[in-house]
């Protein structure tokens, strides 16, 4: 009778059973889903999904020890990128490089505090150039001209290696055609959120911007007159901006990023802010993704014009345990509205390593947050607690949706309904829209996914609590 009654608010149910098989069955079948991809000649995307800590990282590792040619290795962070370099040379990979990371050159807190604005306004691109003006400008004696010259001079010569390299998927987005062609690029982790994110700025800035007159071009200031006067939902034309010396000069103090925005083809207008996605293609030419939370249906929808080629290995059981709490839906609002509940889940998470929002991670003691922890390997066999669902503002998913297809001109409403997922049945505030309902469950799946991951589950008999209302895979329920 329990099994048939109609289920309460916050319980998740079981639809489905899931079949599972041995871990070493499932890594053989891994390691043949990416023998045949390599050895693929056509030039598709090959998304490989496959489970967190099945051995992804082992398997194009061992690959590298005898392949003739060199791989391109793209990874979330540069601690990751660090790890697995660490761990490549453990193997005796001798032949491979990481390209720098200038936060670790010692450069002037002046020095770094320009080039963060820079990053901060959308002008990346341009901080190689500015590089070099200082390297013009500086004396050969002083420390900074020093580490500019390191840190040249090294990213010069990861490019210029014939052997293997691992860099981050910021990085591959910009790196030179040349180079991707003369390696066999390997993304490791879902690469989607890089290539395409949501962010915003103030229409109080933008304002500023237009009333001082930092840009003369007329298409620009058309853009931004638009921008300042529309609300709701907008698509327009990319504008490509050129950034010429003068006005990054202009723009460097912003807080915001500028450029990104008046590139940007999909915006939100509300009349204190501006929300918007950046968005860059994917790197042309043969690329393997291997992700545990990777969704080839919305590769397609975002790039229409590539080949997607996906395999999803089979699964196998935990050797740990995950038990989730569903009695809320603990979504960041109602834990930064409840004091008391932050309070009452610390204690209850004593002992564990905590993963939560960046918000409110110093609540908890933690520096470990949702986007921070993707292929993160220092919690393995470590006792979790994840908090919090990462549910993010609704036109964030209405943004995605455009990008993949949508016409939206008015707001979506969300609401609480039951809806049916991955063999479970529970309650959530979503969408009706099936895209925008799937671009949501797809973010909220992989950032749990990814947070409860960290402990290696499949290897380390530890144990995981998360507090979420969206169901994990093979999770104990307790509502």
């Amino acid at each position: 009778m329990l099994s048939t009654a109609k289920p309460q608010k916050f319980e998740i149910r079981r639809t489905g059973k899931e079949h599972y098989v041995s871990i070493e069955e499932v890594s053989e079948e891994l390691n043949q889903a990416f023998g045949r991809a390599v050895n693929e000649q056509n030039q598709p995307v090959y998304i490989i999904k496959a489970q967190t800590g099945i051995g992804k990282t082992q398997t194009y590792l061992n690959y590298m020890q005898w392949s003739e040619k060199p791989l391109l290795i793209a990874v979330p962070t540069h601690d990751l990128k660090k790890e697995i370099l660490r761990k490549a040379k453990g193997m005796g990979i001798e032949n491979i490089c990481g390209t720098p990371d200038l936060d670790d050159y010692m450069l002037s807190d002046d020095l770094k505090c320009r080039i963060d604005n820079l990053y901060t306004v959308g002008a990346g691109e341009y901080v190689m150039k500015y590089l070099r003006i200082q390297l013009q400008r500086l004396k050969h004696t002083d420390s900074d001209y020093i580490q500019i010259s390191a840190y040249l001079n090294d990213l010069k010569r990861a490019y210029r290696s014939n052997g293997h390299m691992i860099t981050t998927h910021a990085r591959l987005m910009h790196m030179k055609q040349e180079i991707l062609d003369s390696h066999e690029v390997i993304i490791d982790e879902d690469i989607l959120r890089t290539a395409v994110n949501a962010n915003s700025f103030s229409m109080d800035e933008l304002k500023f911007v237009r009333n001082s007159g930092m840009f003369d071009d007329d298409d620009i200031c058309s853009r931004i007159t638009y921008l300042c006067i529309n609300r709701g939902y907008r698509k327009r034309d990319r504008l490509y901006l050129s950034k010429d010396d003068e006005t990054v000069r202009k723009v460097s103090h912003l807080k915001s990023n500028i450029y990104d925005l008046l590139n940007a083809e999909y915006v939100y207008i509300t009349p204190s802010m501006i929300h918007y996605l950046t968005d860059s293609p994917l790197p042309s030419g043969k690329l393997i993704i291997l992700s545990a939370t990777a969704n080839p249906e919305l590769y397609q929808m975002f790039y229409p014009d590539r080949q997607i080629d996906f395999y999803e290995c089979q699964k196998a059981q935990y050797q740990g345990r995950i038990i989730q709490h569903t009695d809320c839906s603990y979504s960041g609002y109602i834990l930064e509205k409840n004091p008391d509940k932050i309070n009452n889940l610390y204690y209850l998470a004593e002992g564990d390593t905590i993963i939560t929002f960046k918000g409110i991670e110093q609540e908890f003691h933690t520096k470990y947050h949702y986007g921070n922890v993707e292929g993160l390997n220092l919690l393995s066999g470590r006792n979790l607690s994840v908090i919090g669902l990462p549910n993010k503002p609704d036109f964030v998913y209405c943004l995605y949706g455009m990008r993949a297809g949508l016409k939206l001109n008015k707001a979506q409403n969300m609401y609480v309904q039951r809806i049916e997922w991955n063999g479970y049945s529970f309650s959530l505030n979503t969408f009706k829209n099936e895209i925008l309902q799937k671009i949501q469950i797809w973010m909220l799946s992989s950032q749990l996914e990814q947070a409860v991951g960290r402990a290696r589950l499949l290897r380390n008999d530890c144990t995981v609590t998360v507090y979420a209302g969206f169901p994990v895979e093979q999770a104990e329920f307790r509502w």
